[in-house]
């Protein structure tokens, strides 16, 4: 499970076994993504490639390349050391295939909660504590992780030695929102499912651009504060982040659209709210889910905050800690920027599936 707010654990793998640099290849056919710039699809003649690029933060330049014949395909046990993954499989229909998750009990999905119930779904561990032992015996077809950093390698080395097949994924590097949907074609080629995937994508596509396309001709584009102070710090996100990308495709304004150097920037509290006194919108508080909780002084000056349109995506969130929103929403950014849509240009409907305005 990737934290909402910080990736405190960070997987790598190295499966030499089912790693493969593609050779030169000839009568070959490489699909085009639209957004996506982190993985490729490479049909041969004789043979499926996926290539996994820069697959890790501030990676230059690096590849992993996959050979499909080394694998069960369509793979039937699947291992998951994110449970972002999980809606990807949802919408594949193969949520029956999961038989091990990083963090049970941060899981959302009704279906998979029940299973883990039932222990047919095993929590699997993370970081130092990852259960090898316990995914050695689940036999797992693939594992599906993903890398924070080149130095913990050595965590996800020992499947190399177990013989177990790996891959990295690099989904949450995707800065643009359909780009991180466009995953599915990845997960899509694992199951022998890839037209089902471009359908469902084409779907995704069209109703997000639709949306886009209405926010563009809107009049007024509020200006958005993002996130809220952790820890004595209010890191905010670059312009070119994934967040700032649905910000503006549904006809906002983020205050900080100057900070263009870095993914990350962070910031004094008081520097934020001397900057951000004309906010229109904040979102995304974190662990803030009532607008009493936000009890720092300096907050009054924030027009956002005393015109209280303080929002969160906090609706699906079950007492447990549970989110939908990171569970479900990789795949849903259509959905996201619906509800952005409303918060910037048709607040009074109140009408929103993942965001909540929060409570005086």
């Amino acid at each position: 499970m990737r934290s909402p707010f910080i990736f405190v654990f960070s997987i790598f793998l190295f499966g030499c076994k089912y790693q493969d640099n593609s050779p030169n290849l000839t009568n070959i056919n490489f699909s085009i993504n639209q957004y996506a710039k982190h993985f490729q699809i490479i049909h041969h003649t004789d043979s499926t490639y996926v290539k996994i690029i820069n697959y890790y933060q501030n990676a230059t330049n690096e590849t992993l390349s996959y050979n499909l014949q080394k694998f069960k395909i369509p793979i039937k046990r699947a291992v998951l050391l994110s449970s972002t993954y999980i809606g990807f499989f949802d919408a594949l229909n193969e949520l029956s295939s999961i038989v091990g998750i990083a963090g049970v009990d941060r899981v959302y999905h009704q279906k998979l909660t029940k299973r883990i119930k039932d222990r047919t779904i095993t929590e699997v561990g993370y970081d130092q504590n990852i259960l090898y032992e316990k995914i050695v015996s689940l036999k797992p077809d693939i594992i599906f992780a993903y890398a924070i950093g080149k130095k913990d390698m050595p965590y996800i080395d020992k499947f190399r030695l177990l013989g177990i097949p790996v891959v990295y994924t690099a989904e949450y590097l995707e800065p643009h929102p359909l780009g991180r949907a466009e995953w599915i074609k990845f997960f899509a080629v694992f199951f022998d499912k890839e037209h089902l995937a471009d359908t469902i994508f084409n779907k995704i596509e069209q109703e997000y651009m639709n949306i886009k396309t209405k926010a563009s001709n809107a009049k007024n584009k509020p200006q958005v504060l993002l996130n809220s102070p952790f820890e004595g710090i209010w890191y905010l996100p670059g312009s070119s982040s994934y967040m700032v990308q649905l910000i503006n495709d549904a006809g906002g304004k983020y205050i900080f659209d100057t900070f263009q150097c870095k993914d990350i920037y962070p910031m004094n509290i008081e520097w934020v709210i001397h900057h951000a006194q004309n906010a229109d919108v904040w979102l995304n508080t974190g662990l803030f889910t009532q607008k009493a909780q936000l009890q720092h002084e300096g907050f009054k000056i924030i027009k956002a905050y005393r015109n209280h349109r303080i929002f969160n995506h906090i609706k699906t969130n079950e007492h447990n800690g549970t989110s939908k929103f990171w569970e479900q929403g990789v795949l849903e950014p259509h959905i996201i920027l619906h509800d952005l849509y409303n918060i910037f240009h048709n607040d009074s409907t109140n009408q929103y599936h993942y965001y909540q305005k929060l409570l005086p």
